[in-house]
């Protein structure tokens, strides 16, 4: 048995004016995309886009999924509690804690295809399933929030740290593979004016011996990197550092981590207006 491709979302921005007020929304969380098959003889699971086996990573959440009926799918996210996605492949490797698995779509239910539904129907099939995780369980494995499309809402996640959302066709059919505009993630960019304090000639690939990315000071002692640069700019800084190094920029970024570093920073421009102030 193989994982099924993952449908993916295509980008709206950071704001919800594009999306469809007759749509639904679900908070974008920040964890590894997670496939569970439930069958006679145990839970498989694959991780990653690229559907990676990962059988016997997670026993105490593949205990709680066993319960649902063989033949069923899950899409869903493996989260850490109070971490990051990007904590998720040590846990996985180590000992497991703190992990949580939410689900988001079911594929399939009892062995029945369930993709070709609409996903407003699928939801129901989530939420009938669900009812078989017992409340004890329930820190282990959850299903989703959904809400209206509502900017009030949206706000509040943002501020309780949630990446953004994924805005929702009630009618889209789960296509496995595809990138489909029925699904649209929003996430809010914010930015921030820092100095840049190193141009590492790191760059691969068709940047080989160029900057690989730029490195500001978010305070002292710490350092991020972010890219974004064009290629004009990124071959000027490569070939004349002294025009940006030291020099205030301004950068893009989703969120601040716990750590005090930005997620997805993005090089935007230099910023003389704010030095020569």
């Amino acid at each position: 048995m193989a994982a099924l491709p993952p449908m993916l979302c295509s980008d709206a921005g950071g704001t919800l004016d594009r999306v469809p007020a007759t749509w639904v929304m679900e908070p974008k969380l920040d964890g590894w995309r997670w496939q569970v098959h439930v069958t006679e003889t145990g839970v498989i699971t694959y991780g990653g886009r690229n559907g990676h086996a990962h059988t016997g990573a997670t026993h105490e959440i593949d205990r709680v999924l066993s319960c649902l009926p063989p033949g069923t799918i899950l899409d869903g996210e493996l989260l850490v509690m109070g971490g990051t996605s990007t904590d998720v492949p040590t846990r996985l490797t180590t000992d497991g804690r703190d992990l949580m698995f939410v689900a988001f779509d079911v594929l399939a239910v009892g062995g029945h295809d369930s993709c070709g539904m609409p996903w407003s129907h699928r939801r129901k099939l989530l939420e009938a399933a669900y009812e078989h995780v017992l409340p004890e369980d329930q820190h282990l494995v959850a299903i989703t929030e959904v809400a209206p499309v509502d900017h009030d809402t949206f706000n509040e996640w943002v501020e309780q740290g949630v990446e953004g959302a994924v805005c929702k066709d009630p009618g889209s059919p789960y296509l496995p593979g595809k990138r489909t505009k029925r699904w649209l993630k929003v996430k809010p960019v914010k930015t921030i004016d820092l100095r840049i304090v190193g141009l590492p000639l790191d760059g691969r690939g068709k940047f080989e011996g160029l900057v690989g990315a730029v490195e500001f000071e978010i305070e002292p002692g710490k350092v991020g990197r972010a890219s974004g640069m064009t290629d004009r700019v990124r071959q000027e800084m490569s070939e004349h550092p002294g025009r940006y190094l030291g020099r205030l920029a301004e950068f893009a970024y989703q969120q601040v981590t716990t750590g005090g570093h930005l997620r997805h920073p993005r090089f935007i421009r230099l910023r003389p207006d704010l030095e020569a102030a």
